[in-house]
C-alpha cells in the first residue's frame, strides 16, 4: 500500500529515495562505526591482528584509535548535513 503513491509520482519517488538513502544508510554506518569501534573491539583487534605482518600488527592500536574516536564524528557530521538536506528537500516538496 505504501508504494502505490510513489508509483504514481515519479517526484515522490525522488523523494522516498532521498529520505531512504540519506537517512537510513547513514544511520547504519554511523551505528556500524559505533558498534565496531567500541563494542566489538577485541574481535576487531584479533581480526587485524590475523595473517598481519609485524608493521601492521605495530599499526593495530592506531587503526583501532581512528575506528573509535575519528570515524563516529565524521560520519555523524555526514549523518547531520545528510539530515538536514532530506529534511529541506521533504520541506520543499510539502511546501
Amino acid at each position: 500500500m505504501l508504494g502505490i503513491l510513489p508509483a504514481l509520482d515519479t517526484d515522490v519517488l525522488g523523494l522516498v529515495d532521498k529520505i531512504a538513502a540519506s537517512s537510513y544508510s547513514w544511520s547504519a554506518r554511523f551505528a556500524l562505526a559505533i558498534f565496531a569501534g567500541w563494542r566489538i573491539n577485541a574481535e576487531v583487534r584479533d581480526e587485524l591482528l590475523a595473517g598481519a605482518t609485524p608493521f601492521w600488527q605495530r599499526q593495530v592500536p592506531r587503526i583501532l584509535a581512528v575506528l573509535r574516536w575519528v570515524v563516529p564524528p565524521v560520519v555523524a557530521v555526514v549523518l547531520f548535513f545528510q539530515l538536514r538536506e532530506t529534511i529541506l528537500a521533504v520541506t520543499a516538496f510539502l511546501a
